[in-house]
């Protein structure tokens, strides 16, 4: 276990030590952190690139990791633990200077199995089947203890509520409460939150916390809406002097957090996050929620792209090819009723993805739908004929077509959203240029977006994920690169209209 936590001392020295990269400070007399953080969603210890570019990012000077207990299923943790006790060992770095963050609040995979098998937790809010939210102390010293554990540490730097909306959003959605009332149930639940995580700072598990929330930025009559000054103050009333970080989502297309007034006095949240001597975390700088869709605004090569027609052809074909295994295949192996059901289920992705291909928000939301569920349920299935199978050749080989098939059509509806994707992409450095030239300078637009986020007045780390070692090198070379007059609100406004133009795409 490695011992200890970020200082302000040891940080301060390593930031002499990369003059490259500016640093800012977490909270009065606390750790300083870099002006990019290395973000761990969908990042696994299961692939090898992304311990090498975790290596690098820390080895260029990079001294901020945010993770969650949900990550990849606990899975990102355990990569940074598995990284740091690495580079600790071989004295690359001192544990004291690197801040990881994480966060709890989402009962999901194993840890909502968990939860199911301790009987649960109170205040638990369900979302769906697979997925509920809960922020009791309760929960929360369960999820501390399970971080602490995965990523072999004796404290975290730094412990956020994850998305704690999901409370109002359930009130709202199910009727529960009037509004006022749900409202005040919320702040309530945030209070005890944080006298509980204030007692674990005493006890030295954590070093300071906060809030991580989609909706710190949204307009103020926002059923979901997050309002930081109630949240400062409820974090007065629990006496939580270690309460000093938020985050929030700030990127090219979603400039609420500087855009929207939602706080007294007319001002946003980054400008009463200062006020409250708060740092603010930025999310999401390269992956926008906008139009209903994922944007990722980054312009990757031209590549042609399929039409509506072509997609669904090569849908229809693997239907056509799931018919062909049903009928000629999976009917004479001899399975029983209940197993047969199982496969022809797992095996009917066809049937799936034409009525869902083009719902999909974007290419990064294709790609986790097919990752983390079409293809595990299809490979479950094939797997087991191809067992069956095995002294059949002929039978493999219809298998091996089929899979072709299978492959093709999951290609084909990658490539159509890809291409959406990079329309909207180069609208937005279109537009974004023109509106703010400075900006252009940045060459690429994930450089232009990372710096209009690094350099917004009030921001003090944009967290990228950074899954490649390239990526890391694309980050530390714009690090490099002077701000120039820090981004306000009269810059973002020129971007107002950014959003509604760049999304007019004819596609849809």
């Amino acid at each position: 276990m490695l011992k200890g936590r970020a200082t302000k001392e040891s940080t301060s020295f390593w930031a002499e030590m990369n003059p490259g990269i500016t640093f800012s400070s977490l909270a009065e007399n606390g750790p300083l952190v870099s002006q990019a953080g290395f973000g761990c969603y969908r990042v696994t210890h299961r692939t090898g690139e992304h311990g090498e570019a975790l290596i690098k990012a820390l080895e260029s000077g990079i001294n901020l990791i945010d993770t969650s207990s949900n990550y990849m299923d606990g899975e990102s943790e355990v990569l940074i633990g598995r990284v740091l006790a690495e580079m600790v060992e071989k004295k690359e770095i001192s544990r004291d200077s690197v801040v990881v963050v994480s966060k709890a609040g989402y009962l999901q995979g194993s840890n909502l199995e968990q939860a199911r098998a301790l009987g649960g937790f109170a205040e638990t809010v369900p979302y769906s089947e697979h997925l509920k939210h809960c922020i009791h102390p309760d929960f929360l010293g369960c999820q501390i203890t399970q971080s602490l554990g995965r990523m072999g540490l004796e404290s975290l730097d730094v412990l956020l509520l994850h998305n704690p909306e999901y409370y109002l959003g359930w009130a709202t959605q199910h009727k529960k409460l009037p509004m006022a009332e749900a409202r005040t149930e919320y702040y309530r639940r945030l209070k005890k939150a944080f006298i509980f995580l204030e007692k674990e700072r005493e006890q030295g598990r954590i070093g300071l916390f906060g809030v991580s929330s989609n909706t710190f930025v949204a307009d103020s009559e926002h059923p979901e809406f997050t309002s930081l000054d109630l949240v400062c103050r409820a974090a007065r009333e629990a006496n939580a002097s270690g309460f000093k970080v938020i985050q929030l989502p700030l990127n090219l297309l979603e400039p609420q957090a500087v855009l929207n007034l939602n706080q007294p006095g007319q001002i946003n949240v980054l400008d009463h996050a200062r006020k409250m001597g708060l740092a603010v975390l930025v999310n999401r700088p390269l992956n926008a929620m906008a139009g209903g869709r994922l944007v990722r605004l980054a312009l990757g090569p031209a590549e042609t792209a399929p039409s509506r027609i072509q997609v669904i052809e090569s849908i229809m074909n693997l239907m056509d090819s799931e018919d062909h295994l049903k009928m000629s295949l999976i009917s004479n192996l001899g399975f029983d009723v209940e197993t047969e059901a199982l496969v022809l289920n797992d095996l009917s992705v066809g049937k799936t993805l034409v009525t869902t291909w083009q719902q999909m928000s974007g290419l990064e939301h294709f790609q986790a739908v097919e990752s983390g569920y079409l293809a595990p349920k299809v490979n479950q299935a094939l797997g087991l004929l191809a067992r069956r199978l095995a002294e059949s050749k002929e039978g493999i080989m219809v298998l091996e077509r089929h899979v072709k098939i299978l492959r093709a059509a999951f290609d084909q509806v990658a490539l159509w959203h890809k291409f959406q994707d990079r329309e909207i992409s180069a609208k937005v450095w279109q537009n974004a240029t023109a509106a703010v030239p400075d900006w252009a300078k940045a060459g690429t637009l994930g450089h232009m977006a990372v710096r209009a986020a690094r350099c917004t007045k009030g921001v003090t780390s944009v967290l990228i994920g950074m899954r490649k070692p390239q990526y890391v090198v694309d980050v530390i070379g714009e690090l490099a690169q002077k701000c120039g007059p820090p981004a306000d609100a009269r810059t973002w406004s020129d971007l107002v209209d950014l959003a509604h133009d760049s999304l007019a795409v004819d596609q849809w």
